[in-house]
């Protein structure tokens, strides 16, 4: 089947919307981190038993990231309308966390079902098998491979890509239940079950597109972090757009 999107037009499309209302964007990212960093040092002290103020904290700072990640993809797809980003879609989403929780996790649990059954009898099988119980660290706490067995860890570098594939293929095929839940509502299992509809047959081009994404986060690392509130939000709307572009044509 041909791709319902091409990645030049995706990525031409979302720096558009992007760039006419960067500095909200990114100002929604910095004003985050800001308020994540005051949630994690502020609430610990007012608890006495340290234990306690730790996972009050904690908790308090996954339901904040929950409902930060519905509103501010809803901005997005708000830009993408040529629509101002509004800080009501923070309120507005905030009932789906629930709903966006649960999704989450299970497609977490199923990506990682498939990286134990495929990883691990091989890697049981290479500790039994291969000079790879044997490899030590050095002071740096790099490896050190023994003489001779360089091809050989490449071999199985590679194997471990190859069986990484299934585990590639389901999560790209529920990528998109978090659009569901924010741009039609969709229920926990009827958003996974939508964004499997979507992507059939877009795999390899969403592959591609995932090795985009991976190329924009190093760059926006290498330029000293703050590339980062340019390239993550780019990320997200090329996600958002391409989202649209597929379930516009299911």
């Amino acid at each position: 089947m041909e791709s319902r999107f091409t990645i030049s037009n995706v990525l031409s499309v979302s720096w558009k919307a992007l760039a006419s209302q960067i500095w909200i964007l990114a100002g929604l990212m910095i004003g985050y981190i800001i308020l994540s960093l005051i949630l994690s040092l502020v609430l610990p002290p007012l608890f006495s038993s340290p234990m306690t103020g730790t996972i009050v904290s904690q908790l308090a700072s996954v339901v904040f990231a929950l409902i930060f990640n519905l509103g501010y993809l809803k901005n997005l797809f708000q830009a993408l309308d040529g629509d101002e980003p509004r800080l009501s879609a923070y309120g507005q989403q905030a009932r789906k966390i629930g709903v966006y929780f649960v999704a989450a996790l299970l497609q977490g649990i199923a990506v990682s079902i498939i990286v134990t059954l495929f990883l691990a009898p091989y890697f049981y099988w290479l500790f039994q098998n291969s000079f790879i119980s044997e490899i030590a660290l050095d002071v740096n706490g790099l490896p050190l491979i023994p003489e001779g067995h360089g091809a050989a860890l490449c071999g199985i570098l590679l194997g471990t890509l190859v069986l990484l594939l299934p585990a590639i293929y389901v999560a790209i095929r529920l990528m998109f239940y978090q659009a569901f839940i924010i741009e039609e509502d969709a229920g926990i299992i009827e958003s996974l079950k939508k964004s499997w509809q979507i992507t059939k047959g877009q795999e390899l081009p969403l592959f591609l597109l995932a090795l985009v994404w991976l190329g924009l986060f190093i760059a926006g690392f290498l330029l000293f972090l703050i590339g980062l509130f340019v390239a993550y939000p780019l990320m997200l709307m090329m996600y958002c757009y391409t989202f649209r572009q597929l379930n516009r044509n299911r």
